[in-house]
């Protein structure tokens, strides 16, 4: 979904009382009127509402997927929102829930139970379009099938420094044995990718999290990437 969120600045935000804007559908007014992106280019302005990519396009196309992500950027988001969930060998992946259950599809002892449980090439195995064609059968794509779990690494390869990133650290404080911290997995992506700087110079990165010691963590770590604390979480996020 779509969602516009109005800002007084990109590093300031009240998850306590500030309404999220979104249509049902995943569209804005107007969103298709504005201009795409060039290479290069940071998409968005501050002078009006935020509009984030909750999951991707996600009212369009299977949450958390590039075909979501592809769509949002073409959409004219301000934002991508990945959900950050960590793979049992420590790799950060978008997906929204604790466990594969419910938009993953393919063999039971593989695609069903805790993310982070499963290895990478395990939830690659899984597929995560089919779901939607099945919930939403007037939205419904067979391009959708056989869509696979895409990685951080994978989106800031894919968009970097031409989008504004918004990730929320989801389930950070439950570790497994031996897996990193998935603050210093998220931020040493951030210098991979050369995103530090973006969030110094233009506020491109804001990292959200319910997890008041997660942001703690990201605090301790560094200054100039914004963090904002989310201080409850709607039922239908």
């Amino acid at each position: 979904m779509l969602r516009g969120v109005p800002l007084l600045g990109l590093s300031v935000f009240l998850f306590g009382g500030l309404t999220l804007l979104a249509a049902a559908s995943g569209m804005m007014p107007g969103i298709n009127d504005r201009p795409l992106a060039s290479p290069g280019e940071v998409i968005g302005s501050q002078d009006r509402p935020q509009i984030i990519a909750h999951r991707g396009a996600s009212g369009h196309a299977p949450e958390h997927t590039l075909a979501a992500y592809d769509l949002a950027v073409a959409m004219g988001a301000d934002f991508l929102e990945p959900d950050l969930q960590m793979t049992a060998d420590g790799v950060l992946v978008a997906f929204h829930d604790a466990t594969l259950d419910r938009t993953a599809r393919g063999p039971a002892n593989l695609c069903t139970g805790p993310v982070r449980e499963r290895t990478l090439a395990e939830i690659r195995s899984c597929e995560v379009g089919s779901w939607f064609n099945e919930r939403f059968p007037d939205r419904a794509d067979p391009d959708f099938v056989g869509l696979r779990v895409p990685t951080l690494d994978d989106l800031f390869e894919r968009y970097g420094a031409t989008v504004r990133w918004y990730p929320e650290t989801k389930n950070p404080d439950e570790r497994l044995p031996g897996q990193p911290s998935m603050e210093e997995t998220l931020l040493a992506l951030l210098d991979a990718h050369d995103l530090r700087d973006a969030a110094v110079e233009r506020e491109q990165v804001l990292i959200q999290s319910f997890s008041p010691a997660s942001l703690r963590r990201i605090r301790e770590r560094i200054d100039a990437v914004a963090a904002a604390p989310m201080d409850r979480e709607p039922s239908t996020r």
